[in-house]
């Protein structure tokens, strides 16, 4: 949540629950969130997440093919997304080989909370 796509996160390969959680300095009111992916992160997209609000009930939710997750609007601070399952990219090493690549996030967009610093 920096506004720099050139930035990112990537979950370890070995991560079989891959989890990011955001904290906003404020509670905002909001039905959606959109994962954004930036070309040259070298990860696979989220494609389904499941989502906690603050410490609510988890749900899962598919992720559109433009990143977005949606829910019905509520006030929340903490939005924990685990992921459940990716697009499955790969990448090809030296030799030829097919390798997996992790989850990866380049920016997560809270609509309502676009101007909000995180923590």
């Amino acid at each position: 949540m920096d506004g720099d796509l050139g930035t990112g996160w990537v979950a370890s390969g070995d991560d079989q629950q891959p989890k990011l959680t955001v904290t906003l300095p404020r509670a905002v009111h909001s039905g959606q969130v959109q994962l954004q992916v930036d070309q040259y992160l070298a990860a696979s997209r989220p494609t389904e997440v499941e989502v906690t609000l603050d410490d609510g009930k988890p749900f899962t939710a598919d992720v559109t093919s433009e990143g977005r997750v949606s829910w019905a609007p509520t006030t929340f601070r903490t939005v924990v997304l685990r992921i459940l399952k990716d697009s499955g990219a790969k990448t090809i090493d030296t030799t030829g080989l097919s390798h997996a690549l992790p989850v990866g996030i380049s920016e997560v967009v809270v609509a309502g909370a676009e101007s909000l610093a995180t923590t």
